[in-house]
């Protein structure tokens, strides 16, 4: 972890010495092309040091100024130059005349942090992870993100264009400064930000309880890591989690659609299920040499029955007692089944699988 998470410069004195901010309150973020400083904070800590200090000693007076640990394997500032005035007791005043010099060593993982000592722009991050230059795998991700980010801080957007090669969206304000502009890569399906005001200066008079952008694709976007260790929440909890974590008000069926789109994200859809079969069938053959399967389809090319028996079963049998007991239990879904199940019993009357088999009903002819 870094040990400085933010070096800000604040302005030169007329001393040779410069006052920096330091924030100590947030973490650094890994996106697919930066690292991005996301504050917990507005308050920084002011230091003073010689305007032509270089950074290894940069880093050694902060370390030794607030007794920091490190990894000394990676970049460890992101210095951002601006210009402004603070109120301190010294009463130092802005001098443009004394740039900021300073040497940073460049390699291969410090161009991933957002390191510059030249210019006096200043970007804020606004908790979105939206920031000029971040791309995304196509429009259908940007938009999505886009919606989930605006449900998160609150916020309202609509889209002024929208086409295969460029997406535009404003704020619902039309005196607010919020914009951003996203353009399709030549090489690929990918989009890339290459404007981004992030700065709302609208006021709350637009904001009501039911978000416009809180469609059930946000919401399973949202949800999702809740269903990657088990069955996940219930639908009265999603929508008690949506209201208490976002602040809006969605319908009972929109909860329910969530969290289907949440498990399909998590566990696939049953249609790519049925198709992926006759490609499990094959690897179970391949590994387990001696097992036995059948995958029945009817005169369309749609699933009928699947049968298997692994090949530990089969060899065990012999020592099973010769009684066999079939039974079947209902499947629960979109698609209708039945699943039969084969068992028998050994010596200490445990119960031991012979073979299982998905058929359409419970019948003779399955």
């Amino acid at each position: 972890m870094p040990i400085v998470d933010s070096c800000e410069v604040l302005f030169p004195s007329m001393e040779d010495h410069i006052i920096i901010g330091v924030d100590l309150h947030g973490e650094w973020v890994e996106n697919p092309t930066r690292y991005t400083w996301r504050s917990k904070g507005r308050e920084t800590v002011p230091i003073k040091i010689s305007e032509n200090v270089t950074y290894d000693e940069l880093v050694d007076i902060i370390v030794s100024r607030f007794d920091l640990d490190y990894d000394q394997s990676r970049p460890i500032l992101r210095i951002s130059v601006v210009e402004k005035i603070i109120e301190t007791t010294n009463s130092v005043v802005n001098d443009e005349e004394h740039p900021v010099t300073m040497d940073i060593p460049i390699n291969e993982e410090a161009s991933l942090h957002s390191i510059s000592t030249q210019g006096s722009r200043y970007t804020d991050d606004d908790g979105t992870d939206f920031y000029k230059g971040k791309i995304f795998k196509d429009k259908q991700e940007l938009t999505k993100l886009l919606k989930l980010a605006s449900v998160k801080k609150d916020q309202r957007f609509k889209s002024v264009k929208s086409s295969k090669d460029v997406y535009c969206a404003r704020c619902v304000d039309q005196n607010c400064d919020w914009w951003l502009r996203a353009t399709k890569l030549k090489s690929c399906n990918r989009f890339e930000i290459t404007k981004y005001r992030n700065i709302h200066s609208c006021g709350a008079q637009h904001l009501t309880s039911h978000h416009p952008h809180a469609s059930a694709d946000v919401i399973a976007e949202y949800i999702q890591p809740n269903y990657l260790n088990g069955k996940g929440p219930s639908t009265k909890d999603i929508k008690n989690i949506v209201q208490a974590d976002l602040g809006c008000k969605i319908s009972y069926w929109k909860c329910w659609k969530s969290s289907e789109i949440a498990k399909a994200m998590i566990r696939g859809t049953p249609e790519h299920g049925y198709a992926v079969l006759d490609g499990y069938r094959h690897m179970l053959m391949t590994i387990n040499e001696g097992s036995k399967t059948s995958l029945k389809l009817d005169d369309k090319g749609r699933f009928k029955y699947f049968f298997a028996s692994y090949e530990a079963w089969i060899k065990r049998f012999v020592h099973m007692r010769k009684v066999l007991a079939v039974d079947g239990t209902f499947l629960r879904g979109r698609y209708d089944g039945v699943l039969l199940s084969a068992v028998a019993q050994d010596t200490e009357n445990h119960v031991f699988p012979v073979a299982f088999c998905v058929v359409d009903k419970e019948c003779i002819q399955a």
